[in-house]
Parts: structure tokens; sequence; C-alpha cells
């Protein structure tokens, strides 16, 4: 990936210019910033379904069709107590759900139901 060559290059660099030891840790403490980041900025996409096939890919490719009534969200990243925000907020941007709205319309429909 484009960014292991680039934790790669940083270090091979550092290691050409400061010396073994320097360079070295210089190379580690590159390797974990990208974690971080790569960590606390996931991507995600929404996906479709390919026509006449049971594949699903992005929904910006021009072959894929969403199902209608059903949002496939998939997060590149694994799922963990660092990234739960950024999830979240992704979840809420790609598929347009406000799940506080849609919490209050339904306590207020059931309000309405009891009462009739």
């Amino acid at each position: 990936s484009k960014v292991d060559c680039m934790v790669w290059i940083v270090t091979w660099l550092a290691v050409t210019l400061l010396g073994l030891d320097l360079g070295l840790g210089v190379g580690v403490g590159f390797s974990l910033l990208t974690i971080v980041l790569r960590t606390q900025f996931p991507s995600s996409t929404l996906l479709g379904q390919v026509s006449d096939c049971e594949i699903y890919r992005d929904c910006k490719d021009s072959q894929v069709k969403e199902i209608s009534g059903i949002k496939i969200f998939r997060l590149n990243m694994p799922l963990c107590y660092t990234n739960c925000d950024a999830f979240k907020t992704a979840l809420h941007k790609r598929t347009g759900l406000d799940p506080v709205g849609v919490l209050a319309r339904r306590r207020k429909a059931e309000r309405a139901r009891r009462k009739a």
C-alpha cells in the first residue's frame, strides 16, 4: 500500500541520514503515527448491487444500482473504541439517517397509538 511504502521510505531516509539507532526510532515513530491516523480517519462507502449479479460495489461506480429501501454501509477499517465516533458520524452522513429523529418519531407514534 502507499502508506507502507511511505513508512519504508521515511525509515530508509532516516537510517541513511541519521544513523541506525535514530533512523529506526524515526521509522517506528512514523509507523505508529500512520496507525493512529488510519484508525482515527477510516474510509467508508455505501455499497450497491452490480446489475444481474450478486456482487456489491461502491455506489459511485456507474454499473452499480442502490437497492431501494436498503442501505449497505462498509467501514474499511476494523471497528474499535478509538474510531467509534468516526464510525457513527460516517454512518449518519452516508445513509442520511438521523437516529435521534427516528427514535423521536417512533416514540411519538407509540404515544399516539396508546391514546387511540
